[in-house]
């Protein structure tokens, strides 16, 4: 069990370290560009679930097999729709918090894209353990029924 919470920490730790790689990207491309929400985030999220996927593959989730090419195209189909999801869930919710004049418009996609984070969490999460289980059929991951 100890071992399991380890895990789970490491992924968290992971997925921390790739959101904020995907968190400045995204400031940088709203800040500085001037790119939508869903155009950043499309690009700034890629970046970091390329890195996530590596990383929780060989170093958490303990794939002892070579690398597999068809889990990482599995990962990529499965991001780009988490992704493109996610990102027109912020776009709308940004056009229609800034709508209200409620907050400085700046700082609304900033503050969506916060919102969502805990969402795209959990969903990463049970892919990467569906992923590594049954299709790299790794063994070692951690079994979500003691987490949930």
């Amino acid at each position: 069990m100890q071992n399991e919470w380890r895990k789970i920490w490491s992924f968290i730790a992971v997925s921390g370290i790739g959101w904020i790689v995907d968190f400045g990207i995204y400031s940088c491309l709203i800040g500085l560009m001037k790119f939508s929400p869903i155009e950043s985030n499309l690009i700034s999220a890629a970046v970091a679930v390329i890195f996530v996927f590596f990383i929780s593959v060989y170093k958490i989730f303990l794939n002892e097999r070579k690398f597999i090419v068809g889990g990482l195209i599995l990962y990529l189909i499965y991001q780009a729709g988490s992704i493109y999801g996610f990102s027109f869930l912020i776009n709308l919710s940004s056009n229609y918090i800034t709508s209200l004049k409620i907050l400085p418009d700046n700082i609304v996609p900033i503050l969506m894209k916060c919102f969502y984070t805990p969402f795209t969490l959990v969903t990463n999460y049970l892919f990467m353990r569906f992923l590594t289980v049954k299709v790299l059929g790794t063994k070692k991951a951690i079994n979500t029924n003691t987490v949930l």
